[in-house]
């Protein structure tokens, strides 16, 4: 993982595909170590490590696989923002066992995560947005991953109460819902959290010293906790060398919520 992002810019030397779009512009760019995606601003949407592809670089990606230290068994995971595939390269390497669905709302997303970033064009990646995924679904996942930023916002429904009507409906009983957020202001954080705090009784939140980005780990009950299932954290440092102490011991377990 990287403790800090390198130096990275779009220069038209390194510019390996562009493609302008109605709302930004879709540039892959590549140097000798790394090929990243943005839209049209310096956000780095994706990163990908070209000697190995399936490596998860960024802080907050990384610390979303907690989830599968919650999780005793992950049979079933959702990835909405599937994106550049970091968390699909990663899985397909080293948990083949879990059946992943992804969606993403951007075809030509879809078509630049085939041709530059190693998903595999037989890959079927669901091409819709996350609110009407979860409106039409009917399988319960294990996990959800909510990844869902176009470099100046979240998507609207990522306030909208019945967003996470949806969500808890399409997780199993002891289910967990994984959101990235990037918040330009307090009020974003407390808006998002009357949401779903709304709907799920118990969330544990991680924030970064050095990125703007905040997690919300969610759940429908009360989860146990996580030092209780250390076997699955050495599992994971075991199959991809992924260190997730740090991570566990900076968790904030939110006190529980009175839901509707």
């Amino acid at each position: 993982m990287l403790d800090e992002l390198p130096e990275l810019s779009c220069e038209e030397s390194n510019i390996i595909f562009q493609l302008e779009c109605e709302h930004y512009t879709i540039k892959v760019c590549e140097n000798d170590a790394y090929r990243w995606l943005t839209l049209g601003t310096d956000f780095i949407q994706s990163l990908m490590s070209l000697s190995e592809p399936d490596r998860v670089l960024l802080p907050y990606t990384h610390s979303m696989l907690l989830a599968l230290a919650f999780k005793q068994k992950s049979l079933r995971l959702l990835n909405l923002g599937a994106g550049c595939g970091t968390f699909e390269r990663f899985l397909f390497k080293y948990y083949p066992d879990i059946a992943i669905t992804s969606v993403e709302s951007d075809i030509d997303i879809i078509n630049v995560s085939r041709k530059y970033f190693h998903i595999p064009f037989d890959y079927p990646v669901v091409n819709t947005s996350a609110d009407l995924f979860l409106k039409n679904n009917r399988i319960k996942y294990d996990i959800i991953f909510f990844d869902i930023h176009d470099s100046k916002k979240h998507p609207d429904y990522f306030y909208d109460l019945d967003f996470y009507i949806d969500a808890m409906h399409s997780l199993s009983e002891d289910g967990l819902l994984v959101m990235n957020i990037i918040p330009d202001c307090e009020k974003e954080i407390l808006d998002v959290l009357l949401s779903v705090r709304k709907v799920f009784r118990w969330q544990y939140l991680l924030d970064f010293d050095n990125y703007k980005n905040i997690l919300l780990y969610i759940f429908p009950q009360k989860s146990r906790p996580i030092h209780s299932n250390g076997i699955t954290c050495e599992e994971l440092k075991k199959r991809s060398n992924i260190d997730l102490t740090n991570a566990i011991n900076r968790l904030t377990l939110l006190p529980e919520a009175q839901v509707i």
